[in-house]
């Protein structure tokens, strides 16, 4: 159903579909892409150190700064993850 006014033709009732930003979609991808990488370097990286001949002791404290340096680079990415959400929850209260 349509209504009319002067200025312009609007639907009225639900909406069928949303339009969102035209990067939103990129830089989602790209923030889940670099999380991915996060998660699998540190992986990697992890397995290495296990498999390695090293002390055992020397392997906790390298474990214990790649887990800090996993940290940090994984909520750096799930910040901007968050701040990608609100944008997308203020377009979708904007356009609703």
């Amino acid at each position: 159903m349509f209504t009319q006014d002067k200025r312009s033709v609007l639907p009225v009732g639900p909406r069928t579909g949303r339009t969102y930003p035209p990067d939103l979609l990129p830089r989602l991808q790209a923030l889940l892409a670099d999380l991915a990488d996060i998660e699998f370097a540190y992986e990697k990286n992890v397995d290495a150190l296990q498999r390695s001949p090293s002390d055992a002791t020397l392997k906790r404290e390298m474990l214990d700064r790649l887990r800090l340096h996993h940290e940090k680079r994984r909520a750096l990415a799930l910040a901007e993850l968050a701040l990608l959400e609100e944008q997308v929850r203020v377009f979708c209260e904007i356009e609703a």
